[in-house]
């Protein structure tokens, strides 16, 4: 089996990752391989010798029907130079996410001319990124709904999608697409560190460190760490590990670093650039997360790998998918809930209504009144509403509010950071995940899609309605202020 491997670059980060350990598992088992993306990659982000760059696959915010062509034909030489034919299947990464254009274009052409292709999403322009949505439809599809129906996301027995969690792929059954051709295909999970990796850092001596393994940006909630270290006895201090990578993000990382320095709040911003992060993980207490959207959702799972508590936010969307493999995430609370009286309801139902309203604005999409109310019944719970779909303004007046009076706590619910797993049960969960979500697993799961794929009988191909599936991820329902 000869298959061709698609990615806009090779850069360190979760697809180079996923990708790196799916050419390792199909060399295992004797499957060619070629990757293709657009420059050189880093060799300790990718170190085989398999890659081959076609400059097109660039990220790219322009669109022209020659330099789809050219793209197309780029990738279709470079095979036909390595194997003398096309690969037996194409596997593309994120092709619909509008970071180029063309590749739309191109997987649209294959579909249409029988190539076998598996199309794996980890990212959609559908879900809290409009800016990315309006180039598909504007830069590619030219403000033509229907045109850009007849490209984005290709049917056919030919064609399968593969998704990291089972939201996504339920989005895509309820769109239209038959369950067959639609396949759940969690990342691989592994974490190697040093333990004899120790910590150094006087400031902390003496203290509970819960640390927040992430790039501080917006959905990661980062209000919502400096609300519980305002609620925080006076041996616990809080750790995020990086600050954002883009610049445009960094404003609103940077006030949150301020009103913390302000309020003498016990966190400290971009710890894993100051040290080991081996040693950070040795020296936590436990990890914690305030994410309001995630992907695959790797932030539940690594810190059971290495013998460690998870407490903070549930996501059921994405936990669920581990919970049905025994994992148990009992230090999850699904809401934190806080008296709407310290943001005011009018003041909420005003900033929800005006922003829900834009939101579907940049979706190009119709708006009725009544979503407003269906957004806040969703977030707002009698007398209390859920700090995490709050904006950052809301959050930091509450913050404010916290830290003045730290037994505020009570009002809140859950009331503190304190439901922890037996050791028995940390165990349970590791071999869990060893178990499910090894690179192995991965593997085989893999190459059972790409068999069925390789063997399917080419049919006519179709197109899913876009706009039914970007109504699944516009339900009001899901609306959260830091989203927009």
């Amino acid at each position: 089996m000869r298959v061709a491997i698609l990615h806009y670059h090779l850069k360190p980060g979760g697809v180079t990752r996923v990708i790196e350990n799916t050419v390792r598992e199909l060399l295992n088992v004797g499957v060619e391989t070629l990757v293709f993306c657009s420059e050189q990659p880093d060799e300790k982000a990718y170190p085989f010798d398999n890659v081959r760059i076609i400059p097109g696959l660039a990220y790219g915010d322009t669109f022209t029907e020659e330099n789809a062509d050219r793209l197309k034909s780029d990738l279709e030489d470079a095979c036909l130079n390595e194997w003398g034919s096309l690969p037996d299947l194409w596997h593309v990464h994120n092709h619909s996410l509008a970071k180029n254009l063309e590749l739309p274009a191109v997987v649209s052409q294959w579909a249409q001319e029988g190539q076998k292709l598996l199309l794996q999403i980890h990212d959609f322009a559908e879900d809290g990124r409009p800016e990315n949505y309006k180039a598909l439809l504007v830069t590619l599809a030219g403000k033509d709904l229907n045109k850009l129906n007849q490209i984005l996301y290709p049917v056919g027995d030919h064609v399968s999608y593969a998704f990291i969690n089972g939201r996504d792929r339920s989005f895509f059954t309820q769109a239209g697409i038959d369950e067959e051709r639609c396949h759940l295909l969690a990342n691989p999970v592994w974490l190697e560190i040093d333990e004899e990796a120790q910590l150094n850092d006087p400031s902390i001596e003496g203290k509970r460190l819960f640390l927040y393994p992430t790039r501080s940006i917006r959905r990661k909630n980062m209000g919502e760490l400096l609300l519980w270290s305002a609620a925080a006895e006076e041996d616990v201090v809080f750790g995020s590990t990086m600050a954002p990578a883009n610049p445009t993000a960094l404003p609103i990382y940077e006030n949150w670093v301020r009103l913390a320095d302000r309020l003498d709040l016990p966190v400290r911003f971009g710890f894993g650039e100051q040290h080991r992060f081996d040693a950070l993980l040795n020296s936590s207490y436990a990890l914690i997360t305030t994410s309001i959207a995630e992907g695959f959702g790797l932030a539940y799972l690594e810190p059971y790998l290495i013998g460690s508590q998870l407490v903070g936010r549930d996501l059921p969307d994405i936990t669920t998918d581990f919970s049905e493999t025994g994992i148990r995430l009992d230090g999850l609370y699904p809401r934190l809930d806080v008296p709407i009286a310290w943001v005011g309801k009018e003041r909420l139902q005003k900033s929800v209504h005006d922003s829900l309203f834009r939101y579907y604005q940049r979706y190009r999409q119709p708006f009725k009144k009544s979503m407003t109310e269906e957004a806040l019944d969703s977030i707002i719970q009698g007398d209390t509403v859920d700090f995490g779909y709050l904006d950052e303004t809301m959050q930091a007046s509450i913050v404010e509010r916290v830290s003045k009076s730290p037994s505020l706590r009570l009002d809140f619910t859950p009331e503190k950071l304190d439901c922890f797993l037996s050791d028995r049960e940390v165990d349970s969960n590791r071999e869990a995940i060893k178990k499910h979500f090894n690179p192995q697993a991965y593997g085989e799961r893999l190459l059972s899609i790409y068999r069925g794929l390789v063997e399917s009988n080419v049919s006519q191909t179709d197109f899913l309605n876009a706009t039914t599936f970007l109504n699944c991820f516009l339900d009001p329902r899901r609306f959260n202020l830091l989203r927009t």
